[in-house]
């Protein structure tokens, strides 16, 4: 259960391999994966035993579902693959490649965050609609300008970490590209209030698709929507 909870935020894991699998008939694209790259072990749902601690952890960040993006706003061809809360120290382990951004993580006032992770078959990519939770807006904003500081020194995969011009939903808001062997990431991380959202795309390949920066603001605007609704209660 506990890879489970992982996976929704493998696609944020920029030194963790793949997100998405190979791409091959047998549904490899679609098969859950650990921080480390590897498939994780499933199992069957009549098997399954509720873990009274992740069921704790969904309670304590219930308020946080409302606010990630659902299949319905979503590119039609994108798939709804998982949609689950993570808590602050799995969080911190996804990026353990990055080790400025996971060591902030870490020792942080972070409480956790949610996840809805999004898979297309082709070309093959993902996307992942997150909010991550802080006990102040100081924190928040910390997280955003660690993000914002990176740079291909900071992850010894990349061999290319930059900024990237784009529109801004808040004044906080920031774009990145990451490229790694194999990998293009686009990242977008802004605040709102002790908020952090992130819209991610990722795919398994070296894709420049220009209206990708457009299509990552717009998931981002109306998640915002929901971030300002949640700030302000």
């Amino acid at each position: 259960m506990r890879r489970f909870l992982l996976a929704a935020l493998v696609v944020t894991a920029l030194a963790a391999g793949a997100a998405c699998g190979g791409g091959d008939d047998d549904g490899a694209a679609n098969t859950p994966t650990s921080p480390s790259g590897s498939p994780a072990a499933t199992t069957p749902a009549a098997a399954i035993t509720p873990d009274r601690t992740e069921e704790a952890l969904a309670a304590s960040l219930g308020r946080l579902e409302p606010i990630v993006l659902t299949q319905a706003e979503m590119p039609e061809d994108y798939t709804l693959r998982s949609n689950q809360p993570v808590g602050r120290r799995e969080v911190a382990v996804s990026f353990a490649g990055l080790p400025p951004l996971a060591g902030f993580l870490d020792q942080s006032e972070l409480e956790g965050a949610w996840a809805a992770f999004f898979t297309r078959p082709s070309p093959e990519s993902a996307i992942s609609s997150i909010v991550y939770s802080f006990k102040t807006p100081a924190g928040a904003t910390q997280m955003a300008d660690t993000i914002a500081a990176l740079t291909t020194a900071d992850y010894p995969a990349a061999t290319r970490v930059d900024p990237l011009q784009a529109d801004q939903v808040t004044p906080s808001a920031r774009m990145k590209v990451y490229v790694v062997p194999g990998s293009r990431t686009l990242e977008y991380t802004w605040t709102e209030g002790r908020l952090v959202g992130q819209i991610i795309l990722r795919y398994a390949g070296d894709v420049d698709n220009p209206e990708d920066s457009g299509l990552i603001v717009s998931l981002a605007r109306k998640q915002e929507q929901r971030m300002q609704g949640a700030a302000s209660q």
